[in-house]
């Protein structure tokens, strides 16, 4: 008869298995350190994609230590609030921020978001709205017999019609945060107050110590793409070194 095959031992492929206990302190805070790595290097991911979108903020991270506040105790994201470069567009309906301040939008649910992108349009109603359809909440509403736009550095719209007169329809104004680095980033440019930003303050521009409006402007990003590739590629050593480090203690992370 045929002679039967010895049983073969297959050894499983990968690391060995884990033998250290996760609640050895010196693997819990390399693990945590790892966590915290993982978190930044997203960041500075997500700075390096948004790299040229109009109005886009550079997020930070601050390490405990770093000025964060007395009770930090891990990384943090931070809103940088550096001022980013003016674009001329010749679009009447765009507008830049040269200073502090945010434009106020409303979500058709009536929540309220925060931008630096002021590349608006116009909907059927003749109403200021973002690229997504979302009302600027000053709601600035150009009459349809209206021939221009124009608008002043302290945020006064007005109306060009018939016979070269101009009509004022509206003002822009600006919310200010008594700590817009604590703003939380929601979907690209926009962001959502937090109790850490305060509750904002809407102030006419170039008062109230808010910048001043610029007609025809778009603000690009301010993300400098040579600093946060660099800051990626420390990142990534640092990530290497700790997986080292927990590799001596037994532990293998991915």
């Amino acid at each position: 008869g045929r002679t039967r095959p010895a049983s073969v031992s297959i050894r499983p492929v990968g690391p060995p298995p884990d033998p250290a206990p996760r609640t050895d302190p010196a693997i819990e805070s390399l693990l945590a350190s790892l966590d915290a790595l993982r978190v930044a290097r997203g960041v500075h991911a997500e700075n390096i994609a948004r790299g040229e979108a109009i109005g886009f903020r550079r997020r930070a991270v601050t390490w405990p230590g770093d000025g964060a506040g007395d009770d930090a105790t891990t990384a943090r994201v931070l809103v940088s609030n550096a001022q980013g470069p003016l674009e001329l567009t010749g679009n009447a309906l765009d507008f830049a921020i040269e200073g502090p301040g945010f434009f106020e939008v409303t979500l058709p649910n009536g929540d309220l978001r925060y931008t630096r992108n002021g590349a608006f349009r116009q909907d059927t109603d003749g109403r200021f709205v973002t690229a997504e359809g979302h009302l600027l909440t000053d709601q600035i509403s150009v009459p349809i017999d209206s021939t221009g736009v124009s608008a002043s550095a302290d945020g006064q719209v007005f109306s060009l019609m018939e016979g070269n007169a101009f009509s004022a329809i509206g003002t822009i104004r600006l919310s200010m945060f008594p700590n817009p680095e604590e703003l939380v980033p929601d979907k690209g440019a926009w962001f959502r107050a937090t109790e850490r930003s305060g509750q904002p303050v809407r102030v006419q521009p170039e008062s109230g110590g808010a910048g001043s409006l610029r007609q025809s402007y778009v603000e690009r990003s301010n993300v400098d793409l040579p600093r946060e590739l660099s800051e990626l590629r420390r990142l990534e050593r640092a990530a290497f070194a700790t997986r080292l480090a927990l590799a001596e203690h037994g532990h293998y992370a991915p």
